[in-house]
């Protein structure tokens, strides 16, 4: 059965601005949930708010900024999302997403943390235009992966694009440190 989530805006007259850690990690409906509708309000998604939400392909982030560790760890049916207010992504924030084929990142988001797309196996683009660093393993096992344009990146970490055995063009002109194992 789909399950589709609509937070409120207020609850008793107080605005909801944040989701809590793991408020849907340990649900019984967390494999049912489809679709998510955030308010406006909401600024903040916690540690595991929506991990192993498996059938989860559609949420909006419209006014978030900040996204926990693990937030959609293995949400493997997500497809693409919008992240044109993120300005802070925890590690392992999008790891095993295995069906996320695109992904907007605002020019604000200027580093990616640890594991952040690692395994998203069918993702083949994404704007890093403004992003100066790449956590460790950041992108590793992204085998669909093709080419990716760094033009003001100065730090990638180790194992940054590990196993991206799609990968074939690559433009670094700033980078100063690539850290071991890198590709």
């Amino acid at each position: 059965t789909a399950t589709e989530i609509e937070i409120p805006s207020t609850v008793k007259n107080i605005p909801i601005t944040k989701i809590g850690d793991s408020v849907f990690y340990n649900s019984s409906v967390r494999t049912e949930i489809t679709s998510v509708t955030l308010p406006s309000t909401v600024t903040s998604l916690g540690y595991n708010c929506f991990r192993n939400c498996s059938n989860l392909t559609q949420i909006n982030l419209q006014n978030v900024t900040s996204l926990g560790q693990y937030c959609f760890y293995y949400c493997t049916k997500l497809a693409s999302i919008d992240l044109s207010n993120i300005t802070s992504l925890g590690d392992y924030c999008f790891q095993n997403c295995s069906n996320l084929i695109e992904v907007t990142l605002p020019n604000t988001t200027t580093s990616l943390s640890n594991y952040c797309f690692a395994s998203c196996t069918k993702l083949a683009s994404i704007n890093l235009s403004n992003v100066t660093s790449l956590g460790q393993h950041c992108f590793n096992n992204c085998t669909n992966l093709t080419s990716i344009d760094l033009p003001n990146t100065t730090s990638l970490g180790s194992y940054s694009f590990a196993s991206c055995t799609s990968l074939t063009s690559i433009n670094l002109p700033l980078v100063t440190t690539i850290s071991a194992y890198c590709f």
